[in-house]
């Protein structure tokens, strides 16, 4: 847990010890061996990404669960829209 801890403040740090080797700062933080694909500082940027996730793991049989936080003001974006009907349709 602390070697997660250090990771995460080296990515914020842009250092390469960081959890995407100092490429994605504070913003853009990945570390898929948790199974944490990103956070994205676009307004209903995450949407499609846990979509795809979803999506992916249904076609593999995995079994996971894909979930995006969001607020009120990414309802009238459209990536938003466009995934409910990808998700609705699989």
């Amino acid at each position: 847990m602390t070697d997660d801890i250090h990771k995460l403040f080296a990515e914020t740090l842009g250092k390469v010890t960081g959890s995407s080797k100092g490429m994605g700062g504070s913003m853009h933080l990945v570390s898929s061996e948790h199974g944490f694909y990103g956070s994205v500082p676009i307004v209903s940027g995450t949407i499609p990404i846990a979509v795809g996730a979803g999506l992916t793991s249904k076609i593999k049989n995995e079994g996971r669960v894909s979930v995006s936080y969001f607020g009120d003001g990414t309802t009238e974006e459209g990536t938003f829209h466009e995934s409910l009907i990808i998700s609705a349709h699989r």
